[in-house]
Order: structure tokens, then sequence, then C-alpha cells
């Protein structure tokens, strides 16, 4: 039996009445969780037998969390399945993981022959497919697909025991008394909201609270409802959460605005991508016990952390036990025997995984992150850039919610800007570009900016942990980019 399976059934029979799963409506027992997890393995076996993945496709709930571990007692391999995927993304991971049965809240155009069961007396379709199951490693127990910066998902391949190791670590490192109550923000079928959400509070035995993501307020991707973010959190008393750098910044401006705050919380864990530092220190100033990490899917989601033991505002904390981080001559981040076990399709792991991650490390072993190498933009005057940096000093301005930078072999570097409300001006924007520009180098100044719409899931400019997809950014705006080069020129 798994870590995770031992630690559920151990809290169980220690603390039969203490709550594992709320959702808001129904409140689960550890007892009650424990049963449930059984008596949902005991059905899908009688369903057939995988013999291959199988996807999982609904919106956060308490049975996701049940369903999930069901299959790791089952021993099935698991292919969480995000809502905000595309028709074509969803259809893409199914063939490449070779999907051969799916479990969801709702009936799939396409797939036919579905058989009903309940958990928790709410009613879930298992449909099945005659298709060749795919080649998974042998200890794979999820594929994940990463958004990745481009348009298909690439499936990784995870071992169970490689997450629960990472889970085991967060424990470790952060303490079982910050396992209140901790809200799944994020959806679960991001690897991160499971391995660094779910799994620790579980293994800590505390509470997990599971919402649809719409009564979140994150039923309209691209415009976020940030108030119902803020009274979620409040109502159920929320001690932490984990959250990407774009919802850490809607959060801020909403509490600023209905002077609220969120005394319960205890730790805020933020990742995914650049956290630009004012961001950092404006969620102190309002009283968020803030925690900048690092990881992607390939380590089982978490690299390095932060924690209220050990924090250093604008580091990604120290690498955890196990991560083998090392620095390559030029600053790339390696990871050394990385968590994963390859992907789909391919039937090595490499020993050494090169994470495209530009570092390095302070005297007391902070890890920082100073930007990606793929996305280093050399000027038209022989400079190196990172992007990433100059578009820290945009979005730290309250005028700019997004920025992407661009200017490879140019002679002055543009930006594509997103204002943080419908209601700036150009002229507030000029003014904002203008107080960023002063805290740059002359070479690594916006010399030309455009006004664009957000960066989203929804129109997959924007990867589900917030990384700007910049290929596909650059493929929609390149001729405004292309203008913008020859304004300069």
């Amino acid at each position: 039996m798994t870590s995770i399976l031992e630690a559920v059934k151990a809290t169980a029979a220690l603390r039969p009445q203490a709550l594992a799963l709320i959702d808001g409506k129904i409140a689960v027992s550890y007892e009650t969780m424990w049963y449930e997890i059984a008596q949902v393995a005991g059905r899908l076996r009688s369903l057939g037998e995988a013999n291959g993945a199988v996807g999982l496709y609904m919106d956060n709930c308490p049975a996701w969390a049940v369903l999930d571990l069901a299959f790791v007692k089952l021993g099935w391999p698991c292919v969480p399945l995000p809502v905000f995927f595309t028709e074509a993304q969803r259809q893409h991971a199914v063939n490449q993981a070779g999907v051969r049965f799916l479990v969801t809240d709702c009936e799939v155009p396409g797939w036919r022959g579905a058989v009903t069961f309940r958990v928790f007396d709410s009613l879930y379709y298992f449909y099945s497919i005659e298709r060749e199951a795919a080649k998974l490693p042998e200890n794979a127990a999820k594929v994940t697909f990463t958004s990745g910066s481009t348009g298909q998902p690439k499936g990784v391949c995870l071992p169970q025991a490689r997450l629960e190791q990472v889970a085991n670590s967060l424990v470790a490192a952060i303490g079982t008394n910050y396992a209140g109550v901790h809200c799944a923000v994020l959806p679960l079928p991001v690897l991160l909201e499971t391995v660094a959400g779910l799994y620790p509070v579980l293994l800590a035995g505390g509470t997990y609270y599971v919402r649809p993501q719409a009564l979140l307020g994150f039923e309209k991707g691209l415009a976020p409802d940030f108030s119902m973010l803020v009274q979620a959190l409040i109502e159920s008393d929320t001690t932490s959460a984990i959250l990407v750098p774009g919802i850490l910044r809607g959060l801020c401006q909403t509490l600023e605005a209905e002077r609220l705050s969120l005394p319960a919380l205890k730790l805020l864990a933020v990742g995914g991508a650049r956290v630009d530092g004012a961001l950092l220190k404006k969620a102190q100033a309002l009283g968020l016990p803030v925690f900048q990490g690092y990881g992607l899917s390939e380590a089982g989601s978490v690299v390095a952390l932060n924690t209220p033991h050990a924090n250093r505002l604008g580091s990604v904390g120290r690498s955890l036990p196990g991560a083998g981080v090392e620095l390559a001559a030029d600053g790339e981040i390696l990871l050394q025997k990385p968590a994963f076990a390859g992907y789909l399709g391919q039937e090595t792991t490499p020993e050494c995984f090169a994470t495209g991650d530009i570092g390095h490390f302070d005297a007391d072993g902070y890890l920082y992150i100073d930007g990606r190498k793929s996305a280093r933009l050399i000027t038209a005057f022989g400079r190196n850039v990172s992007p990433e940096w100059v578009e820290s000093e945009l979005i730290s301005q309250p005028e700019i919610s997004q920025a992407l930078v661009f200017g490879e072999a140019a002679p002055a570097l543009g930006s594509l800007l997103v204002p943080s409300t419908k209601n700036v001006t150009t002229m507030q924007i000029e003014e904002a570009v203008a107080r960023a520009n002063g805290a740059l180098p002359d070479y690594a100044r916006i010399q030309h900016w455009s006004r664009v719409e957000p960066f989203s899931t929804a129109n997959n400019l924007l990867t589900a942990n917030g990384r700007l997809r910049r290929m596909a950014i650059h493929e929609k705006y390149q001729d405004l980019m292309v203008c913008s080069l020859e304004i300069q020129g």
C-alpha cells in the first residue's frame, strides 16, 4: 500500500470523524473517505480490467480525490484531463495515452455505452472504448499533459512513489501544523494541485476544501471573479492554498479594493511562473503569507520552495531533498535522476534532465530563477536580454497585468501589454512603461508597445500554471510585432 493510502487509513482509524474533504455542501470524514475509496475501487474493478490508461475528466469536487486514490489502489495509470483543454487537446491526450476507460461527471459526445456509478450519492459515468493501449513505463501511475509553450500538450509519465516522495518532502519541510483547511484554487488535473495540495494535506491529516471552479469565480477564464474567490476563502476559513502569479495579483487587487483580509491564512504558495518582487511585497503588505516555489511536471511538480521556516524574498527557496538540483556552466538548472519515468512515445528517461530554466544559488543555498534559456533575446547590438526580466518590471506596475517582450535581432525592444483593467488609458500605460524603463538599462528598455487582449488558457495563449505560450503569442500577433519593429528601425 502506498504512503498516501496508508495515511488516509491511519487517520480513519485514529481520528475517524476528522474532516478529510469538504465542498461547502458535504463534509466527508476520513472514515467515510477510506470506506468510499475501497467501495469505488471495487466497483471500478467489476466494470473491467484497465489494461492501459484510464482518463479522469471532471471539475474539482470531493469525488475527484476519491477516484484518484481508487486508481492508485487498483494500480491503474490515471490520465487527469483538465476541463480547460480544448476538444482537440483532450482528444490528443486521450489518443496519445491510449485511454481505454474514461471516468467523468458528464456525458461525453462520441463516447457510448456509459455505465453509471455513484460517489457520495452523485452520479458519474464510466466509458470504455476498444483501442490498442499505449505502451507506458511499467511504473507509470500518472500521465500528466503539460501545457507547454506550444500547441499540443506533451505526456509526462510519473511513478506514484516519486509523487508521494515529493508530497512527503513538502510535509517535512512545512510541518503538519499548517495542515488546517487547504482550498483547491487550481484545477486538480494540474499536477501542482494534486502533489502539493491534495496529497500533503491528506498525509498530514488536514482538510481539503474542493469546490467546482465556477464556485470559486473561475467560470469565465478571461475574466475571473476574484470577489467570489475571496468570499470562498473567508467562508471556509482557508489556512493554505496554491496560486499562480495571475491569481495572486487578482487576489491582492480585490483585497485592497474591497478592504478585506484573510486572517486565517497561514501559507499561500505561489509558483508556475516567475513572480515579480513588487507583487510579493504587495502581498506581504496586505498580510498574505506568500511563499514562492519552483517546479515542473518532470520533477513531480515541486523542486524548491520557500517555507515559513526558511523564506527569502525573490528566491524560490531551497531545493527539496532528492530533487538533485545542479547548475550547468551557462546557469541552466539541471535535475539529476528526475522524478518522471519518461515521455509518452519515448523509451528512455534521461539521467540528467535539462529544465531550460536559467538560475543561480546564493551563498545560503536559496535558488533564484533568472528566466528561460530558449526565451533569451539577442538584440541587433549583440546584447543578451532575458524577456522575463523586462516583463517582471512591466507587470510590477499596477496598470499592467500581463506583458510579452520581443525584439530578437532588432535595434530596440517592444512589448505586447495587457492592462490591469479595461479602464486603464493609453496615457496611464505610457507612464507605467516609462516607470518600468527607469529601472532598466538602455538596451533593455521598451521603445514601443501595443495593447492586446488578455493571454489566457481559453485563447490558448497561457499555460495552466500561468506561463506565456510564447510561440503561440508570436504567431497570433506576428503582424503587430513586425510592424512595431519596423517602426523602430
